[in-house]
């Protein structure tokens, strides 16, 4: 029996061609596994870098500076617990700032800031007399608050209008003169206490991070200035009220501020 023999490639004859080991299309196993991989990082991953991408703060800070103008509709005043009539509070102007941030739940629509502001003014009583007893008044005062606010907002792209409300401290410092039943006060005092706003306004949006906003806040705040001291809380002490001022006022607010995120 003869072996038979591949016969002799014929000079300028192509040498035959060789077939790759693993082809896609004869082998069924590794096609399945290039078609996995390709669905995996076409779509996989993506995904996982979109989420990645998309994965926003918990909270969306912010912190702005305005100046406001105020307007008083009520005041009243009382030195050493006599009031005095027909006080006149008049407009100031002054400038503050906030600092706060919108949470992450319900698309950033609710938020805390702190906000402190000061602004000037003048309390002024013209001359009445009853029973013999003067009163008046003529003073210049700078009012100092710091609140904290609760605010709801709707996000929208350009424009975002916001309310919302808040309490805290406020300090009024006078400079002048008071006349009551009590006697004359003249000079430079500190009344201190609370306060609480409702705020309306809206943002505008200037770039990706900085905006301009315009704001209304009708203030009610209720200060004193007593002699206590350290007598404050012992039994039988002569404590006495010194001044009181009860102050209601619209704010108009225009400011500048810079969203972090």
């Amino acid at each position: 029996m003869k072996r038979l023999e591949a016969p002799n490639a014929q000079a300028g004859s192509c040498p035959p061609v060789l077939q790759p080991k693993y082809n896609l299309r004869t082998n069924p196993y590794l096609c399945t596994t290039v078609c996995l991989v390709i669905v995996f990082f076409g779509t996989a991953v993506p995904e996982a870098v979109a989420e990645e991408s998309s994965e926003k703060p918990f909270v969306e800070p912010y912190i702005s500076a305005f100046f406001m103008r105020s307007e008083p509709t009520y005041g009243r005043y009382k030195y050493l617990e006599d009031s005095i009539p027909s006080v006149t509070v008049g407009s100031g102007s002054g400038g503050g700032f906030k600092v706060g941030g919108y949470a992450r739940p319900y698309n950033y629509a609710f938020g805390l800031e702190l906000e402190g502001f000061a602004h000037g003014g003048k309390l002024s009583a013209p001359r009445t007399t009853v029973g013999g007893v003067p009163r008046s008044a003529n003073q210049d005062f700078t009012m100092v608050n710091m609140m904290l606010n609760v605010l709801a907002r709707y996000k929208g792209d350009f424009i975002q209008p916001y309310a919302g409300g808040g309490v805290g401290l406020t300090g009024v410092f006078t400079d002048g003169m008071a006349q009551s039943a009590g006697g004359t006060q003249s000079g430079l005092h500190g009344l201190t206490g609370l306060a609480m706003q409702a705020i309306a306004g809206a943002r505008v949006t200037l770039t990706q991070h900085v905006y301009a906003f315009a704001e209304y806040k009708y203030l009610v705040s209720s200060s004193e200035l007593d002699n206590c001291g350290d007598e404050r809380d012992k039994p039988g002490n002569t404590c006495r009220i010194l001044n009181e001022l009860t102050y209601q006022s619209h704010y108009a607010t225009v400011g500048v501020g810079f969203n972090f995120w």
